[in-house]
């Protein structure tokens, strides 16, 4: 039940206590299992650079590329939806509408 449309203010508070509680909880697993995996993944990584000493700078290098495309292929991507919307802001009345909704479908589709 959405908390905006409740009308007993009292079980509004209760739900949204409710929530709150399961919301608290289920950050405080995110954190753990995060750092876990963290913690796992250094390790490994520290063991393959010991076992691997020659591999250290490639590795670094190739996580840097990894890093750095991972950051700028989502924002090409999302760029194209909003090129077709400007471009239908300023089209005419007719095509408007059509090129809102090829830009949804991009949108949707990414």
């Amino acid at each position: 039940m959405a908390l905006k449309r409740a009308k007993n203010f009292n079980k509004t508070l209760q739900n949204s206590k409710d929530i709150k509680k399961c919301l608290a909880i289920k950050f405080i697993i995110f954190f753990i299992l995060s750092y876990l995996l963290l913690i796992f993944f250094w390790y490994f990584i520290a063991c393959f650079c010991g076992a691997y000493v020659n591999s250290q700078i490639i590795l670094i290098k190739d996580t840097l590329i990894s890093f750095c495309l991972s950051m700028i292929y989502p924002f090409g991507l999302n760029l194209i939806p909003g090129f077709f919307r400007i471009y239908a802001l300023r089209a005419s009345k007719k095509d408007m509408k059509f090129i809102y909704k090829i830009s949804l479908i991009i949108a949707l589709i990414i």
